[in-house]
């Protein structure tokens, strides 16, 4: 038995799937591959094997099937699996050796062909170049994620992860977790790190948004002068998204109706727009997002078992901002950064008691939240530093852990007022005067007591 080599590392966690329906076989290249620190799991028949991938479509780093199955062919499994969301290699064992299969295998998306009797040294250098090369390209889209999003928490690290082997996947895929986590954020960067990102566009449609009424109008489109209101063609959110991603927000919003043809559309992929009988097929992936408990759904009667599982081929659950502590800081430096260049502001960083204050706080509203005090804060100072109070973050007082004096409390009022007037007329000074109702010496006294140049606001 060929012996693996020492100076290389196998790729943690990879399993892969053997399809053969010679048991002895079976048992053959699992001693072989597991030898090489490879799991494996088994299967007998692709009815088998479909079953697990419907369960879930991320579970294998590569599949080695036969080429005659019991139930099926080679090539049909492989587009069955295929279209339920498989995106790791897939390499085809046939005892035929028949060029015209060969160059069928290649066309259709396989990723290589062996012949029978499959010798050991070329099984163990065909799996392990193909593993190793996907696990390549996971790390190169995994850093790319990791420039672009911030995730320092293991809880996020691990979605990453995840998001990089499902990167080139056709599965539909379910975002779940609180309002305000960065579901949509999320869902673009899947589009933008996939090969739809040079082929088609990511259309995001707020689904609770949408009538029942209008649900087919909008999805499957209209021709000029279909009803009453429709003044020119319109071709769809399912057409527009077509070679491209189509993104469902609040999905747990629909209406059983809508449901039943939301259904309908990713079970044909076939758009007939309203007034035409004109009928188009549509390539898109379906990215779906909700905040709500689907499976409890489900149980209440109020969501589609079938159509739930429809959307979630591959499920990701981002946590909550509270449950990540480590994300907190980076994410409100992060933000700061991005805002601060908007404003032309010399904001640089939070306190370190500011920070404390932010490590402290629930943040119910997640990062949305986040962001918004990050924003009132920015406005709220003129100072180069962010402190605990211009966070004004509920149930939190001054650095001092105690309310404010009733001097110091009007003095940081003034401030924060003050400031945000300049900020909004760009230091216009009778601008001021006018939407504060006071005098422009007042406004001027006010400037001195608290020492704002409001040069600093001119010309921004």
């Amino acid at each position: 038995m060929v012996s693996k080599k020492d100076d290389k590392t196998l790729p943690p966690q990879v399993r892969i799937a053997l399809i053969d329906d010679d048991e002895d076989l079976n048992l053959f290249f699992t001693a072989i591959l597991e030898a090489e620190g490879y799991n494996i799991s088994s299967f007998l028949d692709g009815k088998s094997f479909l079953k697990a991938v419907e369960q879930n479509a991320d579970q294998f780093g590569l599949v080695l099937s036969d080429y005659i199955l019991p139930d099926t062919d080679g090539f049909q499994l492989y587009n069955s699996c295929k279209s339920m969301g498989l995106s790791c290699p897939y390499l085809l064992m046939t005892a035929y050796g028949d060029f015209d299969i060969a160059v069928q295998a290649l066309k259709s998306g396989v990723a290589d062909y062996i012949i029978k009797p499959v010798k050991e040294d070329v099984l163990l250098r065909k799996v392990s170049a193909y593993i190793e090369h996907r696990t390549l390209e996971e790390e190169v889209i995994f850093n790319r994620l990791g420039r672009q999003i911030i995730a320092q928490s293991p809880a996020m690290q691990d979605i990453l992860k995840k998001l990089s082997r499902i990167a080139k996947s056709r599965a539909s895929i379910l975002l779940t977790g609180e309002s305000g986590t960065g579901k949509e954020v999320l869902s673009k960067m899947l589009h933008d790190i996939s090969p739809r990102q040079q082929d088609g566009r990511f259309v995001g449609v707020n689904v609770s948004a949408i009538p029942d009424t209008l649900f087919e109008a909008e999805f499957f489109g209209y021709t000029r002068g279909a009803f009453t209101g429709a003044h020119r063609d319109h071709d769809g959110y399912a057409k527009m998204a077509d070679g491209g991603t189509l993104f469902l927000d609040e999905v747990g919003d629909l209406s059983t109706a809508s449901q039943v043809k939301l259904l309908r559309l990713l079970e044909e992929r076939q758009v007939q727009a309203l007034g035409s009988k004109e009928v188009h097929s549509v390539d898109f992936r379906l990215i779906s997002a909700t905040n709500a408990d689907l499976n409890d759904m489900i149980q209440q009667g109020t969501f589609r078992g079938d159509l739930y599982y429809r959307l979630a081929v591959i499920s990701v659950n981002i946590p909550p901002l509270r449950e990540r502590p480590e994300d907190i800081v980076p994410l409100a430096r992060h933000l700061l950064k991005q805002l601060a260049e908007e404003e032309d502001s010399p904001v640089l960083d939070f306190t370190p008691q500011a920070q404390q204050a932010l490590l402290a706080y629930n943040w119910p509203g997640n990062i949305r939240e986040l962001k918004n005090r990050v924003y009132e804060s920015l406005l709220a100072t003129d100072q180069k530093w962010i402190e605990v109070s211009d966070l004004n973050l509920p149930g939190q007082f001054s650095q001092d852990d105690q309310p404010l004096a009733y001097d110091k409390a009007k003095a940081h009022f003034e401030r924060t007022y003050i400031t945000r007037l300049l900020k909004v007329t760009s230091g216009n000074i009778n601008k001021i005067s006018e939407l504060a109702g006071l005098s422009r010496k007042a406004v001027y006294d006010l400037m001195k007591r608290h020492e704002i140049d409001p040069a600093h606001f001119r010309n921004r």
